[in-house]
């Protein structure tokens, strides 16, 4: 496992978020409001307003985390 931080707004980012909310969606058994989506907005999450890293398993992104300061 290694974790790197990613832009964003980039492919891994938006692949990542749709399966967290996917996974969201699937627990609650309903679909989510866009108001009940996420508060980030990219530009929160790069520096130095903030950070999104990735976990990575080989080549494959299984997780991330972000931070807003």
């Amino acid at each position: 496992m290694e974790l790197r931080p990613v832009p964003p707004d980039g492919e891994v980012a938006r692949l990542l978020l749709a399966d967290y909310l996917a996974e969201i969606e699937r627990r609650l058994g309903r679909s989510l409001e866009p108001s009940e989506y996420p508060g980030a907005v990219p530009a929160e999450l790069e520096p130095p307003s903030g950070r999104l890293v990735a976990a990575f398993d080989g080549d494959a992104a299984v997780g991330c985390g972000a931070v807003r300061v």
